[in-house]
């Protein structure tokens, strides 16, 4: 059974429409559970479970999270950081 490591993070609409999200998305080894466009915003806010998010007790509030991205060699590296 996978653990409780849900949260949620926001994406715009120019990152969603690129090759990078891709990526990004498989490096976070994130499934989603539900992604929702925010006109008002212009972003995607994505909720779901990646290994890098934090665990959470049941009944626990969804965090936000920041995505990270490094290039190095020309190779995208991600990281989640917990910001609510």
């Amino acid at each position: 059974m996978l653990e409780r490591r849900i949260g949620k993070f926001y994406v715009s609409k120019e990152l969603v429409n690129s090759e990078e999200m891709i990526i990004i998305l498989r490096e976070l080894k994130f499934i989603p559970y539900r992604g929702e466009c925010l006109f008002y915003r212009g972003e995607f806010e994505y909720i779901g479970y990646s290994p890098l998010f934090e665990s959470l007790k049941i009944g626990a509030e969804t965090p936000t999270y920041r995505i990270i991205i490094h290039t190095k060699d020309e190779e995208l590296k991600v990281e989640a950081e917990i910001i609510k």
